[in-house]
């Protein structure tokens, strides 16, 4: 709801009221107002009677008067500055005291027990196969491929093992003139073993050589002679004078047998050799050696048989070696010009238990 013209100025007075500014005259001028309002309420009131008493009877309304508007009022002074001194400026404040020190906090409570591990998983059938295989290897008549589970020094024998996985073997014994292995030194380098040094390692060795030349031109199969005893041994008796093709075992065991025959050819066919090994007479399969074809003295007369095996014996057993010559298809049992080269032809049997 809009307000009267009246209500606008008691308004606008209140505003200056509340400002401060002229309250006393806006006082006495309201109560002006309120007076001359009252007054012209209750002329507006007579008008009406009047009229009829003039005429007897209401009139017709008059014209509006016309109305002339005041004249602006003068603007109020300005009102005077309150009179007031500046306050002054506060001093700084004073720093603030230290804190007291913290407590010390509460020692931490210690860590909860981790569980056991899961156990590994085992494959029962690839150790039951590791282990066949260790034993396999552990019951060949043989000092090679064991199973080497740790070092231990032996007479005149040394062993730095102060890097781990890197033992250092070393031997001082002179064994000049004397069957044993001897050198200075041994380690292991990644997974290669190499072993420079072993004390009092006895080389259980028969070596023979043939001195004087054999050959086929009369004899169908020869016996080679072993006629200079190169290294003797304990296992093995042999004499180069009597039965010097004969080598008897003295020992029940396994042998390492390696031997060679050195040929020549002196005529002009087309042939090839053959040697073996007997025990006791019967020749041994594996000991067969078969490898060189001859053109004769004009393309290649030279040639040789040679093999290493592994033969297992009784005591008393007898070993010889044994030649052979062939022609196109035949058996090697032909008589033919081929000759055994001596100091070249020779045989090693190593006694290994």
């Amino acid at each position: 709801m809009p307000l009267s013209p009246t209500q606008q100025k008691k308004l606008q007075r209140l505003a200056l009221a509340l400002d401060g500014k002229e309250a006393g005259v806006l006082t006495v001028l309201e109560q002006v107002e309120n007076a001359l309002e009252a007054k012209i309420e209750g002329i507006e009131r007579q008008i009406p009677a009047l009229r009829q008493a003039e005429d007897g009877k209401v009139g017709a309304k008059g014209d509006k008067g016309d109305s002339i508007k005041g004249d602006k009022g003068d603007r109020g002074e300005k009102g005077k500055d309150g009179i007031g001194t500046k306050g002054k400026d506060g001093t700084n404040g004073r720093d603030g005291k230290d804190g007291v020190d913290g407590i010390n906090g509460i020692n931490g409570v210690d860590g909860i027990n981790g569980t056991n591990g899961v156990d590994g998983f085992v494959d029962e059938a690839v150790v039951a196969y590791l282990e066949d295989e260790i034993k396999r290897v552990d019951s060949k008549p043989t000092n090679f491929g064991k199973v080497i589970r740790e070092i231990r020094a032996g007479d005149n024998v040394t062993i730095d093992e102060s890097v781990p996985g890197r033992p250092l073997i070393s031997a001082t014994q002179d064994i000049s003139g004397k069957q044993n292995v001897l050198a200075e030194g041994a380690f292991v380098d990644g997974d290669k073993t190499k072993l420079d040094g072993l004390g009092g390692f006895t080389m259980n060795l028969l070596e023979l050589t043939q001195t004087t030349m054999q050959n086929h031109d009369s004899t169908a199969d020869l016996a080679i002679e072993w006629k200079t005893l190169d290294r003797a041994d304990s296992n093995f008796t042999h004499s180069v004078t009597t039965d010097s093709e004969q080598i008897t075992c003295v020992t029940a065991g396994w042998l390492d047998v390696r031997y060679t025959i050195i040929y020549e050819q002196d005529g002009s066919a087309r042939l090839n050799t053959e040697a073996y090994v007997t025990l006791n007479g019967t020749r041994v399969e594996k000991s067969v050696s078969r490898k060189t074809y001859y053109r004769g003295v004009v393309y290649g007369k030279h040639g040789d048989e040679s093999k290493a095996f592994y033969l297992q014996v009784a005591a008393d057993d007898v070993i010889e070696v044994h030649s052979g010559v062939a022609e196109g298809n035949t058996g090697f049992t032909l008589t033919r010009p081929m000759d055994t080269v001596p100091t070249m032809t020779n045989i090693q049997i190593r006694f290994l238990g």
